[in-house]
């Protein structure tokens, strides 16, 4: 049997050989994640969202509405989807709720119009 002073230092041990071996809980939570914004970021709407609100920092629902088209309530949708996903941000100003970008989000954002929307431009 063991002392409780035994089993911290197993506890320890463990704990760093964990560490030592490549955090593997925070390896699969890393890739859960990233599958998540992947697939968050299947959809067009989300992408125009997205880019709009990279071209329009603290912009409100309203305005995004205006930019990409389409049903409020869809893009209300899809924001919250966004937002779940880690990807946009709020801000609350009195009345209005202002969205921004999160990093993650400028950073798939910034990889999207690079490598996605621009190569169509640079073919013509």
């Amino acid at each position: 049997m063991r002392s409780p002073q035994q089993k911290r230092i197993a506890r320890k041990i463990a704990r760093e050989k964990t560490i030592k071996e490549g955090k593997v809980r925070n390896e699969k939570k890393g890739i859960q994640e990233l599958a998540n914004i992947l697939k968050t970021l299947g959809n067009r709407y989300r992408i125009k969202i997205l880019v709009a609100i990279f071209e329009n920092p603290f912009i409100t629902l309203d305005q995004v509405n205006e930019i990409v088209g389409g049903e409020f309530a869809n893009i209300s949708a899809h924001t919250k989807k966004l937002e779940s996903a880690g990807l946009v941000k709020k801000r609350y100003m009195k009345r209005y709720v202002q969205h921004y970008l999160s990093e993650d989000g400028k950073y798939f954002t910034r990889f999207i119009i690079r490598n996605l929307l621009l190569d169509g431009k640079k073919k013509k």
